[in-house]
């Protein structure tokens, strides 16, 4: 999973941060960071950072991308 730093470095604006499943509709994704209340961050269904006490259903969609550091 990105950090909140990584997130911000890689992806440079919201409409990039955004993630669709396979059906197109948008979802939100966890970072490892933390966020300001301790609470993980998390990038919203719009591509916002969400890096303050933000609580998610569980039952709402949303998950992680994973990141992959490749050293060829």
């Amino acid at each position: 999973m990105l950090s909140l730093e990584e997130a911000k470095r890689y992806f440079s604006d919201d409409e990039q941060r955004i993630a669709k499943d396979e059906k197109g509709a948008t979802n939100w994704w966890w970072l490892r960071s933390s966020g300001d209340y301790n609470d993980a961050a998390a990038i919203d269904n719009d591509g916002t950072i969400l890096a303050y006490d933000y609580y998610y259903n569980v039952s709402e969609v949303g998950g992680v991308r994973p990141a992959l550091w490749l050293n060829l």
